[in-house]
């Protein structure tokens, strides 16, 4: 793999001019990728952009650079130019963790939302350390999944050919129910018999009757109310994987947390993913089995949540 795609910077770019030119070639990689639907690559160009930058900024201001992601880290922390706070380094740890993965060959979930979040927040950055980049501002529909087909730009033909007819023929249609309705209310009233209403979309009588209730009958009893699912999570439902989770949630392969159970994938945060089967109490979390675009398995209640 070439360092555009691992995020190392290359061997022959030892000054700061030529580490800032990768990084501006390689943030502009990880949108050509991420329009090319190449989550993973991208999100590896977008790191080396970053780790070349942060080097070319350590030999311009301290004369030299760390060569380890962490140590590189550790420095700009303390760095009395443009340091980067605490809550920056771990976000960037997390992102570097599933570069890990990435190389290593394991199976990673990442949404292109959550890519344009990184990118967003990797352009500030550079923008801070000089190095000007224009950030993508959403998501294009054109790179978002596609459950259904998209039928905005073109219309059903029996639609398109009756339309016209077709709302005034409902609205002749709901006015002859409702006159014929009323029709037999007033002789019901009239008579002040016991009548058979007739719907003409009924296949049924329904039996009106106007006496009291009968006291030999017994009395109504109310349907008892269903239990709301806990935590709004239900068989049938879509949830979302909470977006605080840092290295990602486990999909197991089954309802359990012990070592042997295998783990399928990592969901990151925002993940959608289609609630099947639970909820199972076990190990001291609620498990639901869940399906994503490729994969089924089990994962904690705890950290999904319904919007």
């Amino acid at each position: 793999m070439d360092n555009k795609e691992t995020g190392s910077p290359s061997p022959d770019s030892n000054t700061p001019a030529e580490l800032i030119a990768g990084g501006r070639d390689k943030f502009s990689l990880s949108q050509a990728r991420l329009r090319q639907r190449q989550p993973e690559l991208a999100l590896l160009s977008l790191l080396g952009s970053l780790e070349d930058v942060l080097r070319a900024h350590l030999l311009l201001h301290q004369q030299t650079a760390a060569t380890d992601w962490f140590k590189l880290l550790e420095t700009l922390c303390v760095d009395a130019v443009q340091p980067l706070s605490r809550d920056e380094v771990a976000r960037l740890y997390r992102m570097h963790r599933l570069r890990t993965r990435i190389v290593r060959g394991e199976s990673v979930t990442l949404t292109y939302d959550t890519l344009v979040q990184h990118q967003q927040f990797v352009a500030a950055l550079l923008t801070r350390y000089g190095i000007v980049v224009i950030p993508p501002e959403s998501v294009p529909n054109s790179l978002l999944p596609q459950r259904f087909p998209n039928l905005s730009g073109s219309k059903p033909a029996f639609w398109r050919r009756y339309r016209v007819h077709l709302v005034p023929s409902l609205m002749i249609v709901l006015i002859f129910l409702i006159g014929a309705t009323a029709t037999v209310f007033l002789q019901q009233a009239r008579s002040n018999q016991p009548a058979a209403v007739v719907l003409p979309t009924m296949t049924a009588n329904v039996q009106i009757s106007t006496a009291g209730p009968d006291p030999a009958a017994p009395p109504d009893v109310a349907p008892t109310p269903t239990a709301p699912p806990v935590d709004g999570l239900a068989p049938g439902r879509t949830a979302f994987v909470r977006p605080d989770i840092g290295g990602g949630l486990a999909l197991r392969a089954a309802p359990s947390s012990n070592p042997d159970v295998p783990i399928q994938t990592y969901l990151s945060g925002n993940t959608a993913v289609r609630v099947l089967d639970g909820p199972i109490e076990a190990d001291g979390y609620t498990w639901w089995q869940v399906r994503t675009a490729n994969q089924e398995g089990w994962c904690a209640g705890e950290f999904l949540e319904v919007r």
